[in-house]
């Protein structure tokens, strides 16, 4: 499949979801570039978001400190100009607040733009959540995908579980966005990538075996695997589902669906938007019920640019101090 014209590709996605290495294997094609969640690089809110190191891991990388200062609004027509190849963009900040804004200048400046939202059941994010011993699944779930309908109109759904057990979701993937499929696309380490931040256990290829990052993301994700980091890059090199077997986790969580309906309608909308467009019930959950009130939306969206807005200058201050 040829690609005609620049497009970016925005993936949404809670917390865990996989949306990290989801971003790699799209953007692993000579023409594709994976920004990571490049939202952070403009709107900083941990103290690693300054001055980060590019996903590349070369000190004298110069891209994101050439995006940084040609400003968020120039951010796709930056990278645009430093890798004439590019033919399309993918970006996994999946900040909604970002999506929406940035489409909307895109599309002003006649780039495409096209959604994909990847996401895990309740069960497996709070799968996801214990192993990091974080609390709060339930809220993230619900929150982030009644902010995302209320966000973004046209996109298409895609299950970690699916797609990391069927390669041919992956095609699936591909021909909806209209981006070029070939075999071993999945194998996105084999590319060497810009992007920012995410999941650093998906990007643990890019440090060397005798570093300190190697040995704490591998130590990190042999916890989340539960074995040895010894083999850790095998592993990594894998697409690979690791089904919940935990009883009582998952007695709690279906008490959480009987007591509270927007979890399982949500489920039922995410399967009837699906890239591989099986049949499923979906049809009968109305995504008007589904979206954030527009108060509320609002409301988020005002803290948020505060909170943004606060966090900016007190990290611009930080970035100023470290090149000083």
């Amino acid at each position: 499949m040829k690609t005609k014209m620049k497009k970016v590709i925005f993936i949404g996605g809670t917390s865990y979801s996989g949306s990290t290495f989801f971003d790699m294997i799209l953007a692993n094609d000579p023409r594709g570039f994976s920004c990571g969640e490049v939202h952070a690089l403009f709107n900083p809110y941990r103290p690693h978001h300054i001055n980060p190191l590019c996903g590349c891991a070369d000190n004298r990388c110069q891209v994101w400190s050439r995006a940084l200062k040609n400003g968020k609004k120039n951010l796709y027509s930056t990278i645009f100009k430093l890798f004439p190849e590019v033919r399309f963009i993918v970006d996994s900040s999946k900040n909604v607040f970002w999506i929406k804004s940035q489409t909307k200048h895109l599309l002003r400046n006649g780039i495409e733009c096209r959604n994909v939202l990847i996401w895990k059941s309740p069960l497996e994010l709070a799968c996801s959540f214990r192993k990091r011993n974080q609390i709060g699944w339930e809220k993230e779930w619900l929150v982030y995908h009644r902010l995302y309908f209320k966000a973004v109109e046209s996109w298409k759904a895609i299950r970690y579980r699916d797609f990391t057990m069927n390669k041919e979701v992956l095609k699936n993937v591909c021909a909806y966005l209209a981006i070029p499929y070939f075999p071993g696309k999945e194998n996105y380490w084999e590319k060497k990538h810009h992007t920012l931040f995410g999941n650093a256990s998906a990007k643990i290829h890019l440090y060397k075996k005798d570093s300190v990052g190697y040995k704490r993301e591998g130590e990190t994700f042999g916890k989340i695997l539960g074995r040895s980091h010894s083999n850790i890059e095998e592993t990594h090199k894998s697409i690979y589902y690791k089904p919940v077997d935990d009883q009582s986790l998952e007695d709690s969580v279906t008490q959480k669906i009987r007591l509270n309906i927007h979890l399982s309608e949500i489920m039922k909308l995410l399967n009837y938007r699906d890239i591989s467009d099986r049949s499923s019930d979906g049809h009968t959950v109305e995504i008007s019920k589904l979206r954030m009130p527009l108060i509320l939306f609002k409301m988020r969206a005002g803290k948020g640019l505060f909170i943004r807005w606060l966090k900016k200058y007190k990290y611009r201050i930080m970035r100023y101090l470290k090149t000083t």
